[in-house]
């Protein structure tokens, strides 16, 4: 696993890989998103003991929830990122 990241991660830099293509960085983008909303609802649901309706709440923006939008920014951060180090 650390062989592959030590490859990996520095074609992004521009270090004489290819890097990853726009699908790849999307399809990590939205992998970390899943993953994270998945999580929040599991663990808040079934460790934390919050009801559904608790835990939908915080996704609502016109009552000050914020939390959306750090999902958003794990959504597109990877494509940003890589298209930044791309160039």
């Amino acid at each position: 696993m650390i062989k592959t990241n030590a490859r990996i991660l520095p074609s992004l830099g521009g270090g004489g890989g290819q890097g990853y293509s726009k699908l790849d960085l999307v399809l990590i983008g939205t992998f970390w998103f899943i993953l994270t909303i998945f999580f929040e609802f599991i663990f808040g649901h079934y460790v934390m003991g919050h009801l559904w309706n608790k835990l939908l709440a915080d996704y609502n923006i016109l009552k000050g929830r914020i939390w959306i939008l750090v999902l958003l920014t794990t959504l597109v951060a990877p494509l940003i990122t890589g298209t930044l180090l791309n160039k």
